[in-house]
């Protein structure tokens, strides 16, 4: 039996970053710099065994999957006080609920929804956003509380589908995105000193063939989820267990 084989292929921008994708993702392609340089292709039969080749390729070592995310239906999370929030992530939440749950405003919400970075989904004339777009909302507002955070287009587009892509898995809750030109990666967790965060961040970079790097670090899923939560309690209450049972504060 012969194992069917797809092509992947490595991205270089002259920032010095690397971006590796399957042939066929036309959207992830999108997103790449306009400078980005087609560097080779790889032809292999399943995802992990294309980043082996690609982490071999590089000099980068052996290939780590990621581990399979947790399945269940809630994210809920205890604060210092006891003051407890529980968010059903199969739930949606129209534009109001939005406002009010993640503080972003109507002209930010807008041009999420015009860059097609975040897109609720429609029905007749409503609108309404997955839990998972509700943690993009929330982060995108957490990262533009530092007005010097000057992001483009197709970086943003990557930082917030970490938000989206890892919710489920509560292991990398306390995970830091990072970027350094258009690549988005992640720090474990124990790091919340800023010192030793930058120093975990350095020893990835390779000096030798450039000595200067802009990284940019955005709030951890936890910091989110936690800036929801601050909000449902300051808007809702105890109040709250009554709002259409889509979240139970």
């Amino acid at each position: 039996m012969v194992t069917p084989t797809e092509i992947y292929e490595l991205w270089l921008s002259e920032d010095g970053s690397y971006d590796f994708l399957p042939s066929t993702n036309n959207s992830a392609r999108n997103l790449l710099d306009q400078d980005a340089k087609l560097i080779t292709k790889i032809e292999a039969d399943s995802w992990e065994s294309a980043r082996q080749k690609q982490y071999a390729l590089l000099g980068w070592g052996n290939y780590l999957p990621a581990p399979d995310p947790v399945d269940f239906d809630q994210v809920f999370i205890t604060d210092p006080q006891g003051r407890e929030t529980t968010f059903d992530i199969h739930g949606l939440f129209g534009r109001e609920e939005v406002f009010q749950l993640t503080k972003i405003t109507w002209n930010k919400l807008n041009l999420l929804r015009k860059e097609n970075i975040v897109v609720p989904e429609s029905s007749q004339k409503s609108k309404f956003y997955s839990f998972s777009q509700l943690l993009q909302l929330q982060a995108y507002v957490l990262i533009h509380h530092d007005k010097s955070a000057v992001i483009r287009t197709h970086l943003l587009k990557k930082v917030l589908r970490f938000y989206s892509d890892n919710y489920r898995d509560v292991r990398r809750h306390e995970s830091f995105p990072y970027s350094i030109g258009s690549v988005v990666k992640s720090i474990e967790p124990d790091l919340s000193n800023r010192d030793d965060l930058f120093e975990e961040i350095r020893r990835r970079l390779d000096f030798k063939g450039q000595d200067r790097y802009m990284v940019h670090i955005y709030p951890s899923l936890l910091n989110v989820i936690s800036a929801l939560h601050e909000n449902v309690q300051s808007v809702y209450g105890v109040e709250f267990n009554d709002f259409r049972q889509m979240l139970v504060a």
